[in-house]
C-alpha cells in the first residue's frame, strides 16, 4: 500500500506547462485519467481575476480534421442532473464565476507516483495531509518540482481555481454502425472524437454490443450495464447539424460498468457528458475503426475492439 508520503515522477514530455516559483517549478492541470499510480493532467494556466479566461483560437490539428468557427463562449461548466444530463450552476448575478479559472492548454501530462512527498489538500487557504486515494477524475493539481523531483502535490479546493474550458469542434467525420449511416452530434477534442454516452447506447441497442445507461445522482454517478437492452429517455442522436466551436469542461462523475468503477475521458459539452468513442469501445469491446480516404468513422459491433 501506498503511504500518505508519496512522491511523483513527472513523465517528460515535449511541452509541459511549469511556471517559476520560489521553491521550483510549477505543474498546474486537471485529472483526465487515473490508472493505479499513473495521473493523466489536462495542463493548464491559471487565470488571475479580471482575466477573460478565454482558449486560445488556434483549432486543433490532426486526423479527423474539424471545423473551427466561433470562440468559445467561456460559460461556466455545468453541473449534473438526475439524469445523467447537466444543467448550469446559478452565477453571482453578474454572469462571472468566483475564482480565477484555469484554461486548458489542449496539451497532457501523465504523473507516476511513488513513494516520498506528502500530498495535501487545500481547503480554502487550510492545508490537510491527503492521499492518493483523495485524487479523482476532475480534482486540480498543483505539483511543484524542485531539481528534477517532485516535492509537493496539492489538491485544490473545488472550483477554486475554475475551469474555463477547452475548446470542442463539431467532428465533420461521417459515421457507420454496422454500415448504417448514423447522424451524431460528435466533437473533436485534441484530434480524438467524443460521442455522447445516450447517443452510442441508442446507435448500439439491439447489437451484440448494447447497453443500458443509469445515473445516481446522489454519488454523481453513472452506470452501464452490458448485454442489457437500452431504455430511451428521449433526445438520442438529435443531431443539429451546428458545425460551431463549444467550450468543453471536463465531467467530474464517476462511471461503472457492470458495477465496477471504470475510467472513460469525458467532457461535459452544452447539457451533456460526451466520452471519447475509443475509451467506450474498449470497455464494451466493439470494433471502431478509421477510414482516412472518406473521412468515415466506422463502429462494428460485431468484432471485438482493437487498440
Amino acid at each position: 500500500l501506498l503511504s500518505t508520503s508519496l512522491v511523483v515522477t513527472v513523465l517528460a514530455s515535449s511541452s509541459v506547462c511549469f511556471a517559476a516559483t520560489a521553491s521550483g517549478t510549477e505543474l498546474l492541470g486537471q485529472v483526465t485519467e487515473i490508472s493505479g499510480s499513473s495521473i493523466t493532467l489536462a495542463l493548464g494556466t491559471e487565470n488571475k481575476p479580471g482575466g477573460d479566461g478565454t482558449a486560445p483560437a488556434e483549432a486543433p490539428s490532426g486526423d479527423p480534421p474539424a471545423a473551427p468557427t466561433e470562440a468559445p463562449s467561456g460559460d461556466p461548466p455545468a453541473a449534473p442532473s438526475d439524469d445523467g444530463t447537466t444543467q448550469a450552476p446559478p452565477s453571482d448575478g453578474g454572469g462571472k464565476q468566483h475564482g480565477g479559472g484555469l484554461t486548458l492548454t489542449g496539451e497532457t501530462q501523465t504523473i507516476t507516483v511513488n513513494d516520498s512527498t506528502v500530498i495535501t489538500t487545500d481547503n480554502r487557504g487550510q492545508s490537510t495531509s491527503a492521499a492518493l486515494s483523495d485524487i479523482t477524475v476532475g480534482s486540480v493539481l498543483r505539483v511543484t518540482v524542485t531539481d528534477g523531483a517532485v516535492t509537493a502535490i496539492v489538491i485544490m479546493p473545488s472550483g477554486e481555481p475554475q475551469q474555463k474550458g477547452v475548446r470542442a469542434n463539431a467532428s465533420t467525420s461521417t459515421v457507420t454502425v454496422n454500415g448504417s449511416l448514423i447522424s451524431f452530434q460528435a466533437y473533436n477534442i485534441n484530434d480524438n472524437n467524443y460521442f455522447k454516452l445516450r447517443d452510442i447506447a441508442k446507435a448500439l441497442n439491439g447489437t451484440e454490443k448494447q447497453f443500458e445507461v443509469g445515473y445516481d445522482a446522489t454519488n454523481n454517478a453513472i452506470t452501464l450495464k452490458s448485454s442489457t437492452a437500452y431504455t430511451a429517455v428521449g433526445g438520442e442522436l438529435e443531431n443539429s447539424g451546428s458545425t460551431s466551436r463549444n467550450n468543453a469542461s471536463i465531467s467530474s462523475a464517476k462511471v461503472y460498468l457492470d458495477g465496477t468503477p471504470v475510467t472513460l475521458t469525458a467532457y461535459l459539452i452544452g447539457d451533456n457528458n460526451y466520452f471519447k468513442l475509443r475509451d467506450l469501445a474498449a470497455a464494451l469491446n466493439f470494433g471502431v475503426t478509421y477510414d482516412s480516404a472518406t473521412s468515415t468513422i466506422i463502429i462494428d459491433t460485431t468484432t471485438g475492439y482493437t487498440a
